[in-house]
């Protein structure tokens, strides 16, 4: 039972500290670990959603939320695939520059994310990751040339580790 509530995502209230595309990653992970049938997916994602977006569940029309793919599709459409959020996260994956206590890591996840919701390749990764890199990796890391995403993060963080020894 505690295995469960550790694995259980955080509901979902639709506040905009929150990732739906996040929150709805984490409830098909876990529920394809539950192994669960269509019909408890359904309700386990209705119970999942609390403040503004069971306030949305409760207003969408049946048909929408009669089948888990119905609800999945509604919910993409309402909070992950509107063109603003896009549009927000590009302005953020080139606007954001990695924080002077952020590690590599973080920050490489931080823009991977971002670049999910955007649907952006390895190249658009790679000059955001090198445009928002903190100034004193920058330049090893273009000196290294790196071709790829992966090659900029390992590049990068090798500079990090020798300037912190």
């Amino acid at each position: 039972m505690a295995e469960d509530r550790t694995l259980l995502p955080t509901p979902f209230g639709a506040t905009a500290e929150e990732e739906p595309a996040e929150f709805f990653r984490r409830l098909e992970t876990y529920m394809e670990f539950k192994n669960h049938n269509a019909d408890a997916k359904i309700r386990l994602a209705r119970a999942m959603l609390l403040s503004a977006s069971a306030d949305w569940l409760h207003a969408l029309p049946d048909a929408q939320k009669d089948t888990y793919e119905h609800l999945k599709a509604a919910f993409e459409e309402k909070y992950i695939q509107p063109s603003i959020l896009k549009f927000r996260s590009a302005r953020e994956i080139f606007g954001k520059k990695q924080a002077l206590d952020e590690s590599v890591d973080t920050y490489s996840n931080r823009l991977r994310n971002l670049g999910r919701k955007i649907e952006a390749d390895d190249k658009t990764l790679l000059y955001a990751f090198l445009s928002g890199l903190k100034p004193n990796l920058t330049s090893v890391v273009i000196g290294r040339d790196p071709q790829n995403f992966n090659d900029a993060i390992e590049a990068a963080r090798l500079s990090e580790l020798a300037n912190t020894n």
